[in-house]
């Protein structure tokens, strides 16, 4: 655990920190994955800085929840011994609409973790 309480993860996303998108309209993003209403941070239109922008408090909100998006918190992935190298991106996660297609990508990836993070096979 990090001093703050929050687990380590070996995810890769920085979006709405690290990362925007612009949409045509001057609308702003964490990412593309995120790319609609319930998850702008603002449009550039309105402010006279992009720094302005960023201080809002809906960013915080966003940044939240694209944050809360990951495997520690995941209740499907709560037991798995690789959960911290599984998801690179929140958005796909989000994308995954029926527990037969998560079960599909959790038994194609994660022997292939097993094997390369633990040096071990799992046997179903």
């Amino acid at each position: 655990m990090k001093p703050n309480g929050e687990p380590f993860g070996i995810t890769t996303c920085s979006a709405g920190k690290n990362e925007l998108i612009v949409g045509n309209n001057g609308e702003v993003y964490p990412c593309p994955s995120y790319m609609n209403e319930n998850f702008s941070m603002g449009n550039l239109l309105n402010f006279k800085k992009i720094s302005d922008m960023l201080k809002a408090d809906t960013n915080d909100y966003v940044c939240e929840h694209v944050g809360k998006i990951h495997p520690a918190n995941l209740e499907e992935c709560l037991n798995c011994n690789v959960k911290l190298f599984c998801w690179t991106c929140p958005g796909e996660f989000r994308d995954i609409k029926t527990k037969k297609a998560f079960q599909k990508r959790c038994a194609i990836t994660k022997p292939m973790l097993q094997e390369r993070v633990w040096e071990s096979k799992i046997m179903y």
